[in-house]
């Protein structure tokens, strides 16, 4: 979701709670008028009938039909998948726990909980769900009707993240994909991962297929990433990707790599795919969600009905746009576009421009053209709601905005970053290489964190895969904004086959090398008496603990005698035991003459720092 948002806030949030910030701000944001969002409930369940999320088998069957054991359901929440586990009982539930949720948010899904012990209760999942807490209500129930499916034998469809209930279009599914003979060359494939389309790169020589590389997945996250990756080889060593499981924890993940190969595939075996309906790896228009400019568009709208058209992944979709008070009420949409990817764009979208009173929101992961074409149609109508009447077009509504056309060396990327400001990259590339990155637009940014984010581009300048490059910590608006844009600008320039992405290797922060184990030394020195010979010679036996060339501890030995009757150890040990507490921690060997004896203890205080010389010298070696 992109929000508005005030600048102090913004800059307050980011110097001292970047972390909190950064997820509160992106969850919720700041109102237009600067008010910070302390407690806005989740978009209404409007839609929320026709989105029963992944795995929804709809109305559970009914108690007493259920086998004992324990069930695992899954259900679109409001940022993610919700898996639950139900625990039956003689034939009842006796237990509902939630297995995961990371995709919500903490508030509101800790109200939503409240309904489990409800469902309980009347051994019914359909329960009241928890005001301001819709999607997440409805996530936790639509979960456990499919858990409840299952516990009755019956069948759920499994679905990907979103409800969608298939890969993207142009991912060949597991039972269609046919191996065939494959034409040399390098082919790039994408497909539904996650968050978001994971891209691969296949190269065949000799008609096999000789490598595999993931060229970008954004939003999909690393450490299942990093593991679904793993399937790579297996893929590599049957020469199909036919057979290969999945990996276990990075379902989501692992599909989305083993469906961006298929589509690659069948490019290298002279097949057609159809045009994935997302940002990744595509050549053919703006991808990026149409921006609509916040000090033009948003305010107070004339009372009415208004139509507005936007160009969808098929066709033109049309918006009605019903404006009442001088705010947005009511949104329909029609369009051509696949029911499937319209619906999921439709149902992603229209309730968060409501909600925000702007079309300032993100696509939908996987359809995002149907995504776009909802957003110019809406844009297109308010336009007309605000100038009283007239005609506009898409062209029209971005005017302002400055388009650029790919050359064969000269590729753009486009993404959105602070205070939603527009990021516009220009690649260089040529044979394989990577000639330069520009920054073509920057608008709306603060210097001081773009700068910052600017290390990215250097990462990559200097090698660095873009996939395993982070954002920048306090600079986390700035760093998305460009890691969208270059993300695209070398997507193309890889489909171009000016470039080739070098190995991914994972940034690593520069730490210092490794500090050697502390080590404790027992060193025997001689304390002897000064001038005024107040008592006689005796040994001392001093426990050093060293590390790195420090010092890191000084003690005095059980094993001490201090002298040869009891009247003159006692004396002796409070002597010593006042030396020990000289300043020699953190003290390196150089420094250990410059620490101060202690007064009325300096020959012991002498033949300790001895000892913790001696002690330095063997740490030495």
């Amino acid at each position: 979701m992109r929000i508005f948002y005030n600048q102090s806030v913004d800059a307050i949030a980011r110097r001292l709670i970047p972390g909190i910030a950064v997820a509160a701000l992106a969850a919720w944001g700041v109102a237009s008028g600067g008010a910070v969002l302390e407690d806005v409930p989740e978009l209404t369940s409007k839609a929320q009938a026709a989105n029963l999320g992944s795995g929804s088998a709809g109305a559970a069957a009914d108690a007493g039909s259920w086998q004992d054991g324990t069930w695992t359901g899954t259900a679109q929440g409001y940022g993610g998948d919700v898996t639950v586990s139900v625990t039956i009982a003689n034939k009842k539930i006796t237990a509902i726990e939630v297995v995961s949720a990371s995709g919500e948010t903490p508030s509101f899904f800790s109200r939503a909980k409240a309904i489990i012990p409800k469902i309980i209760e009347t051994q019914n999942p359909d329960v009241d769900v928890v005001s301001g807490a819709t999607y997440s209500s409805n996530g936790i129930i639509n979960a456990v009707k499919n858990a409840l499916t299952k516990a009755s034998g019956g069948t759920v469809t499994e679905t990907s993240n979103g409800g969608a209930a298939s890969n993207a279009a142009g991912s060949t599914s597991s039972d269609a994909f046919q191996d065939g003979t494959y034409k040399d060359g390098t082919y790039t494939g994408s497909a539904a991962g996650f968050r978001g389309n994971i891209t691969v790169s296949v190269t065949i020589s000799g008609g096999k297929i000789a490598s595999i590389s993931v060229v970008s997945a954004p939003g999909n996250d690393e450490p299942y990433l990093s593991k679904a990756k793993t399937l790579i080889a297996k893929v590599l060593a049957k020469q199909s990707p036919n057979g290969v499981d999945t990996v276990s924890g990075a379902t989501y993940s692992s599909n989305g790599i083993l469906n961006a190969i298929k589509n690659a595939l069948t490019k290298a075996a002279g097949g057609t795919v159809s045009e994935t309906p997302s940002s990744g790896g595509t050549t053919g228009g703006d991808t990026s969600p149409s921006k609509l400019d916040k000090d033009t568009y948003t305010g107070t709208y004339k009372d009415g009905t208004y139509t507005g058209t936007g160009k969808g992944y098929k066709g033109t979709v049309t918006a009605k746009v019903t404006i009442s008070g001088g705010k947005i009420k009511t949104i329909d949409v029609s369009g051509s576009d696949d029911a499937a990817y319209f619906g999921k764009a439709k149902n992603g979208i229209v309730n968060k421009i409501i909600s925000g009173q702007s079309t300032n929101v993100d696509t939908v992961s996987g359809a995002t053209y149907s995504s776009n074409g909802i957003i110019s149609a809406v844009r297109n109508a308010l336009k007309k709601a605000q100038t009283t009447g007239g005609t506009t077009t898409d062209d029209e509504d971005k005017k302002d905005e400055k388009t650029y056309t790919d050359t064969k060396t000269e590729f753009y990327g486009i993404g959105y970053g602070y205070r939603s400001g527009r990021i516009v990259l220009k690649v260089t590339a040529s044979g394989g290489e990577l000639k330069g990155i520009d920054v073509i637009e920057k608008n709306d940014q603060d210097d001081d964190y773009f700068n910052d984010a600017m290390e990215i581009v250097e990462k990559v300048k200097n090698g660095k895969n873009i996939n395993v490059v982070d954002t920048v910590s306090g600079a986390t608006y700035s760093s998305k904004g460009i890691l969208t844009a270059l993300t695209e600008a070398l997507n193309k320039a890889v489909i171009a086959g000016q470039y080739t992405p070098p190995k991914e290797t994972p940034d690593t922060p520069d730490t210092p090398e490794p500090t050697p184990e502390g080590k404790t030394y027992t060193e025997t020195v001689a304390v002897n008496p000064d001038a005024d010979k107040d008592f006689e010679a005796y040994d001392l036996l001093v426990d050093v603990t060293v590390q790195g060339g420090k010092v890191t501890g000084v003690s005095l030995s059980a094993s001490n005698g201090y002298g040869s009757n009891s009247e003159e150890q006692a004396t002796n040990k409070k002597r010593s035991e006042k030396a020990v507490n000289m300043n020699l921690i953190g003290k390196s060997a150089s420094e250990i003459d410059g620490v101060d004896v202690i007064s009325k203890a300096t020959c012991s205080s002498i033949s300790i720092k001895q000892a913790v010389k001696q002690a330095l010298a063997k740490a030495e070696g």
